[in-house]
């Protein structure tokens, strides 16, 4: 049985946004027996691995969280999310007696463009290469404690050894989508939307159901990953704009949340 604690991260000291304050209550209310524990420098070792080290040397704490979160899960069990999932209705309880759970995250454009490295079965052709654009939602994702998916999440980030290039490393070769889903192909994970039940009893779950964005929710959703992307740092001045907006306004958060989907097909 995954255990009833949620985990978030948060590092870097700031304050949280009231559009983040507002995630997290959803939480408290469709959740109320969960145990909400947050993750920062004052109970995680930043220097656990170079990694990391190097993503917190950097201020680049999203990818700290990116081997936090599975810090987390394997040591205490329970559900992971990111500080910008909403919570629309309480979660299936049948979900906490696999042994780990999550959904797939979906990006059209992105799997359009790399869909060539699928067989017909819809796994790698190439072993070697990872997929992008479909995968595994780490925004959520639920274990119990010691799973060996998880140990292997974690293992592959101990390895990494991150190159600088002008006394910096380019984080942005580390998405974390596809390394562990990458992880994921041993357990019987295929690159398609659909339920999946993998070795370890994981089950992953369509993309709608945990929508990884606000592209896939319907009546069959229980949370959205609403990509608040406090992390990112090579906005365009507009889409700062509208970043700042949401979280300094969080009540007009659906006009702006429409005002960003049409940009983004403009911009395609």
């Amino acid at each position: 049985m995954i255990p009833k604690i949620i985990h978030y991260c948060w590092f870097g000291g700031g304050e949280k946004s009231a559009f983040i304050k507002k995630c997290i209550r959803t939480w408290e209310k469709y959740l109320p027996e969960f145990e909400i524990k947050c993750w920062s420098e004052e109970n995680f070792d930043i220097n656990t691995n170079e990694f990391v080290k190097q993503a917190y040397i950097q201020k680049k704490w999203a990818f700290v969280t990116d081997y936090a979160r599975f810090y987390a899960l394997y040591k205490d069990g329970g559900i992971y999310m990111d500080t910008d999932v909403r919570i629309l209705k309480p979660l299936k309880k049948d979900w906490l007696t696999y042994d780990f759970f999550s959904s797939i995250e979906f990006l059209p454009q992105m799997y359009e463009s790399h869909k060539y490295l699928l067989d017909s079965s819809f796994k790698p052709i190439n072993k070697e290469k990872r997929m992008h654009g479909l995968g595994i939602l780490s925004a959520f994702m639920a274990a119990i404690p010691n799973h060996k998916f998880v140990e292997d999440c974690l293992e592959m980030y101990n390895a990494i050894k991150p190159e600088k290039v002008n006394d910096e490393v380019d984080f942005n070769n580390f998405v974390i989508g596809s390394y562990i889903t990458k992880c994921a192909e041993k357990y019987g994970f295929i690159y398609k939307d659909s339920e999946q039940l993998l070795k370890e009893n994981m089950l992953i779950l369509p993309k709608n159901v945990l929508a990884g964005n606000e592209l896939f929710i319907d009546k069959d959703s229980y949370l959205i990953h609403l990509c608040n992307g406090s992390w990112t740092d090579n906005r365009t001045v507009f889409e700062s704009l509208l970043y700042n907006l949401k979280n300094k306004y969080p009540a007009f958060e659906n006009v702006i949340t429409l005002i960003q989907k049409v940009y983004n097909k403009i911009k395609r």
